[in-house]
């Protein structure tokens, strides 16, 4: 029983649940390239910074009412303490407060990836951080 707890729990951790989804988005979906890189730059410029997990410490972090976006760095630990500089950070994880949970969204060669059953949400998450943002 404890080994099947720990594998779910590592699971949702490190985010092997689900299937992910590449997103070459539509006019029509907030979840772009441009808007990721948006919030991204948001919160590296005007962020806080606050551990989230035991992987990293001092992550960049933005509130947007009922949500967090984290940003977890591209080399991993290798960047333990989230050095701006040091690694970029095209890794977000959305915490929200109630109910709590964790949904992970990254880019790379300016593809979107997400696991396609947490698109509404990511959608809601994306366009309510971007109304806040000037």
């Amino acid at each position: 029983m404890k080994i099947l707890i720990f594998t779910a729990l590592l699971n949702l951790i490190v985010g092997c649940s689900g299937k992910k989804i590449e997103n070459k988005s539509t006019s029509d979906s907030v979840l772009t390239t441009d808007n990721f890189l948006k919030i991204k730059k948001y919160i590296l410029e005007k962020g806080k910074r606050e551990t989230y997990c035991n992987m990293y410490n001092y992550n960049p972090v933005g509130y947007f009412g009922e949500f967090a976006i984290f940003l977890n760095p591209d080399t991993g630990q290798k960047n333990i303490n989230c050095e701006i500089g040091r690694s970029d950070f095209n890794y977000m994880v959305v915490k929200r407060k109630e109910p709590i949970g964790y949904f992970r969204i990254s880019i790379e060669n300016s593809v979107l990836s997400f696991d396609k059953s947490e698109k509404k949400l990511l959608e809601s998450f994306f366009q309510k951080a971007l109304i806040q943002i000037p």
